[in-house]
């Protein structure tokens, strides 16, 4: 198997692929910029992306 060190783009941390197996889904995506990202981080981030979306939802509720 071959080994293969990312780093995570967000917080520095060195990853192995080899640590992820077969679940490497490791890569967030932005328009024309691919981020390689920890799986730490990609928690934090689905975290605030929820917040964000639990806010939007109140304020519509509040101003109808």
């Amino acid at each position: 198997m071959k080994k293969t060190l990312l780093i995570c783009d967000i917080c520095g941390k060195r990853m192995s692929t080899l640590q992820y197996g077969d679940k490497i889904d490791l890569h967030v995506s932005a328009p024309g910029i691919v981020w390689d990202i920890c799986y730490e981080c990609k928690a934090d981030l689905n975290r605030w992306i929820d917040a964000r979306r639990t806010k939007i939802k109140q304020k519509e509720e509040s101003e109808e």
